[in-house]
C-alpha cells in the first residue's frame, strides 16, 4: 500500500504545482491573493495522501469519521485533476488558434495599446473562472456515475456447443473490481447484490479487486454476499488488491460467506443436461507476495471434460490466448475500469486488452469496465457495469 500512498502523493503534488503555475505564477498575481492561494495548494497538496493513508488504515470503529474524510479527499483529487485537465486542454486549444490566425495574417503580434493588458488580465481570469466551473460540473457527473448504483448490461453470446438441452440458455452475471474500502460501502455492495438477484443467475462470477483494506475493517461490509450466495452459486478469483490486504485471510473469509473461491483450479456444475466447468486462476501479481499463488492456467483446465462448457474466470486478460488454445468458451476478466474516467479512458483504448467483447479464436472474451471506482470517485464516460449475459447455443 505504500507504493500506492507514494504515487498518489506524486500525482497529487503534480497537480498540484500545475495549478499554481497556471493560476498564480504565470498571471502573476501579487500580495494576499498569492500567499492565500499558494497556502490553500499547499495544505490541499497534503491532505489528499494523508487521508487516503490514514482511512485506507482506519478500523472498523473509526468508519463514522474515515469514511467521509475518505469521500472528501477522494473527491477532492477528482476536482483537482478535472481542473487541471481543462486548464490543459483550453490552453493547448488556444495556442493552436493563436498560432493558426497568426499564419494566416502573416504578420507578428502588433504593440499592445494602452490598457490592454489590464484588459486581457481581466479576460483571462474570466475565462480561467469559467474553465474551473467547467471542471467542476464535470467532477460533478463523474461523482454522480461513481455512486450511483450501476446498471446492468445485457448480452447473448452464442457458443459453439450447447449449454444445455433443447437450447436452453443459461445466464450468468460478472461483477469485477467493486473495490470496497474506505469510500466503496456496503450499501454499494447490497444495492449490487438486489441488481444480480433480479436477473435470477444460474451462477455470479467476481473476477477480482473486491476489497480495498484488511478483513477486520472490511467484512461488515460484505454481509450482502452472504445473501447472493444463497441464490447461486457465487465464484471468485484475486485481483492485485486482495494481495495488499493478507490475501490468505480474505479468501479464508470469503470461503465463510458462501463464496466458491478458485485458486488455480476449477468447479463443475451441472445446469439442466450441461455440464458448465467454471475456472478460475489467481492475479499475476500474487506470486510475489504469495508464492504458492502463482498464476497456472494449465492447473486449473486439468481434466476439464472435452464435453462440458468451459468458462474461465481471471482478473485480467493477460491469458486470453493461451485460454482459447486450451478450449475455454468463454473468459471474463477486468482489472482496467476502461481508464474509469475521461481522458484517462482515452488513454486506455491505446492499448489493448480494450473494455468490452471480443473473440479469440473460437472463444468469447469479456473486459469488465468494473462495478466499482478506485481512488478518484470518477467514472465520467466510463460508468460501471454489472453484466449479465445469456449463453446460448
Amino acid at each position: 500500500m505504500l507504493e500506492y500512498a507514494t504515487i498518489a502523493a506524486l500525482i497529487s503534488a503534480a497537480l498540484h504545482l500545475f495549478l499554481v503555475w497556471r493560476l498564480v505564477w504565470a498571471p502573476a498575481r501579487r500580495g494576499p491573493i498569492r500567499a492565500r492561494a499558494l497556502i490553500a495548494s499547499g495544505a490541499n497538496c497534503i491532505f489528499v495522501p494523508t487521508a487516503m493513508v490514514v482511512c485506507l488504515n482506519a478500523p472498523a470503529a473509526w468508519a463514522d469519521w474515515a469514511v467521509p474524510c475518505a469521500r472528501v479527499a477522494f473527491l477532492d483529487l477528482s476536482l483537482v485533476f478535472m481542473a487541471a485537465v481543462c486548464l490543459a486542454l483550453r490552453d493547448a486549444a488556444r495556442w493552436l488558434v493563436t498560432r493558426s490566425v497568426a499564419r494566416a495574417r502573416g504578420r507578428s503580434r502588433q504593440a499592445t495599446a494602452p490598457g490592454t493588458s489590464t484588459r486581457r488580465a481581466f479576460s483571462r481570469g474570466l475565462v480561467d473562472a469559467c474553465t474551473l466551473g467547467v471542471a467542476a460540473l464535470l467532477g460533478a457527473i463523474g461523482y454522480a456515475q461513481a455512486v450511483l448504483c450501476p446498471p446492468v448490461r445485457r448480452t447473448r453470446v452464442t457458443l459453439g456447443r450447447r449449454p444445455a438441452e433443447g437450447g436452453a440458455s443459461l445466464r450468468l452475471v460478472q461483477v469485477s473490481d467493486l473495490h470496497l474500502g474506505p469510500t466503496v460501502r456496503g450499501d454499494y455492495l447490497a444495492a449490487v447484490v438486489d441488481r444480480v438477484l433480479a436477473e435470477r443467475p444460474d451462477v455470479v462470477a467476481i473476477t477480482g479487486d473486491l476489497v480495498d483494506g484488511h478483513v477486520d475493517q472490511l467484512l461488515r461490509e460484505l454481509a450482502a454476499l452472504e445473501r447472493l450466495a444463497r441464490a447461486a452459486p457465487v465464484f471468485f478469483v484475486t485481483g492485485n488488491h486482495e494481495y495488499f490486504y493478507r490475501a490468505e485471510e480474505w479468501l479464508e473469509a470469503l470461503r465463510r460467506l458462501g463464496l466458491r473461491v478458485l485458486v488455480n483450479e476449477h468447479h463443475v456444475l451441472t445446469i439442466g443436461d450441461t455440464e458448465v466447468a467454471i475456472a478460475g486462476v489467481t492475479d499475476e501479481a500474487a506470486e510475489a507476495l504469495v508464492p504458492a499463488h502463482r498464476t497456472d492456467l494449465l492447473a486449473a483446465a486439468r481434466d476439464i471434460a472435452p464435453a462440458a462448457v468451459k468458462i474461465l474466470l481471471s482478473h485480467r486478460a493477460d491469458a486470453a490466448d493461451r485460454a482459447a488454445a486450451l478450449g475455454f468458451d468463454l473468459h471474463l476478466c477486468g482489472h482496467t475500469h476502461g481508464g474509469q474516467f475521461l481522458p484517462l479512458a482515452w488513454l486506455a483504448e491505446a492499448a489493448p486488452p480494450h473494455v468490452g467483447w471480443r473473440r479469440v479464436g473460437a472463444m468469447h472474451l469479456h473486459v469488465s469496465p468494473g462495478t466499482g471506482y478506485w481512488g478518484p470517485i470518477n467514472r465520467l464516460g466510463v460508468p460501471p457495469e454489472i453484466t449479465s449475459i445469456e449463453l446460448r447455443a
